[in-house]
């Protein structure tokens, strides 16, 4: 682990350790964005084992 890595995050750069809890999240937002455009008007159902807080709304 490099203490020093960073990532460029929202526009700007952010160190790694904070951007990190970030890819769970990401990646059910991706997964929800994806279910609702394939099936508009249907409830979209993701399963999950775990993320950050704010992930309930896509899980």
């Amino acid at each position: 682990m490099d203490d020093a890595a960073a990532c460029h995050g929202f526009g700007a750069s952010m160190p790694m350790h904070r951007a990190r809890p970030l890819h769970g999240l990401l990646m059910t937002r991706a997964t929800f964005e994806a279910q609702a455009a394939h099936r508009p008007g249907e409830e979209v159902f993701i399963v999950t084992r775990g993320g950050p807080p704010g992930l309930q709304r896509y899980g």
